[in-house]
């Protein structure tokens, strides 16, 4: 998480270095008493700096701009991490298996996007039509991976002559 320099924690109200201290230790993740402990003072000085208005508010900002600035690299991060899937999925000299875990990770992205913005609970049958775990599991045959050879077993061909 983004740590934050000590006027940023301030804004408009002002805090003790202490008080900026501890809004670090709890940006952390830490519980009350390991930021208490970690800032030294005593677990019950903390509570009462969280039942001051002003601490809580000072505190609610980092953590709202320590989230926002987490999102907004995770967002970059995952850019680059598709970039690096492509290149995989593109690359000739990529081995099979390393592009059907590109794959995996690619559709799994995708399901889990599907996932969030379905409410409905449909996201089952979506998961059970593709049969992505069948479809993807590769087999060694002859020490190469044959994918498409298993997915052609596991699934009945269709006939692309008018039936």
């Amino acid at each position: 998480m983004k740590k934050l320099h000590e006027s940023e924690l301030r804004g408009a109200v002002e805090l003790t270095a202490r008080q900026e201290q501890a809004i670090q230790a709890l940006l952390t993740g830490a519980s009350v008493e390991a930021a208490a402990k970690s800032t030294h003072i005593g677990r019950t000085t903390l509570y009462r700096w969280l039942n001051n208005a002003t601490f809580r508010a000072a505190y609610h900002t980092a953590r709202e701009r320590s989230q926002a600035w987490t999102v907004a690299r995770l967002q970059n991060l995952t850019a680059k991490a598709i970039q690096v899937l492509e290149r995989i999925l593109d690359d000739a000299e990529v081995p099979a298996l390393a592009k059907v875990e590109a794959a995996r990770a690619v559709l799994g992205f995708a399901l889990a996007g599907k996932e969030h913005t379905n409410q409905r609970g449909s996201l089952g049958a979506v998961k059970s039509d593709l049969s992505l775990t069948a479809l993807l599991e590769p087999t060694l045959h002859e020490g190469r991976v044959t994918v498409l050879e298993q997915a052609a077993h596991k699934q009945p061909a269709q006939s692309f002559h008018g039936s």
